[in-house]
């Protein structure tokens, strides 16, 4: 399963290492990974092994440290308890995109109910009495960017098998200071560290 996470950090973290990384190096890795696997920059991010692999060819010792700085500029990790784990979104794109996305009502409709249990898309749309047509589009859009992961499937009256989703992550809090918001989001320590960013740039997690 893809963690939500990935592609949450996944176009903020590719923009800060593309804006990191010189022409030449950029150019060449973009070859290399698309090549290789049929990857951007971006879509690396979630498979983040294949890009550390790559990336290695070019900055050597300094590939680890390099990333660390990478995710550093998006993210700090204030609290890590024993189950979860305390993240504020320090990247303007990311609040940006948080912001909207919870400025959205249909959207924010579907993540309050997800929130209080995994729900397959039928019941999203029946519950958020959303159409079809919106419904399928806001809950693409919000599984494109990470804000749903599915947490399994169950089973129809016809034996067909649909997958059930809900939030990556368990809070959110945004205040206002001196004009700047301020988004922190409380995530479960297993999904955190199910994230292929994660695993790489802190090898057993955190």
């Amino acid at each position: 399963m893809m963690s939500g996470i990935d592609l949450f950090l996944a176009k903020s973290l590719s923009l800060k290492i593309k804006n990191n990384l010189d022409s030449n190096t950029q150019q060449k890795l973009k070859m290399k990974l698309f090549k290789k696997y049929g990857y951007s920059i971006k879509q690396s991010i979630v498979d983040f092994s294949k890009f550390n692999d790559e990336l290695l060819e070019f900055l050597k010792s300094d590939t680890l440290k390099f990333e660390k700085y990478c995710f550093s500029e998006i993210l700090d990790v204030e609290d890590i308890k024993k189950k979860s784990v305390i993240i504020a979104i320090k990247d303007e794109l990311l609040i940006k995109q948080v912001l909207e996305m919870i400025g959205d009502i249909e959207s924010r409709s579907v993540l309050e109910q997800v929130a209080k249990k995994p729900l397959s898309v039928p019941e999203i749309l029946e519950i958020c009495k959303l159409s079809k047509t919106s419904g399928y589009r806001k809950i693409n859009n919000l599984n494109r960017n990470g804000y749903l992961v599915r947490t399994g499937f169950e089973l129809t009256s016809k034996k067909r098998a649909v997958d059930k989703y809900t939030m990556f992550w368990e809070k959110i809090t945004i205040e206002m200071k001196e004009g700047t918001y301020i988004v922190k989001i409380k995530i479960s320590k297993k999904i955190f560290n199910s994230s292929s960013v994660i695993q790489t740039i802190y090898k057993s997690g955190i």
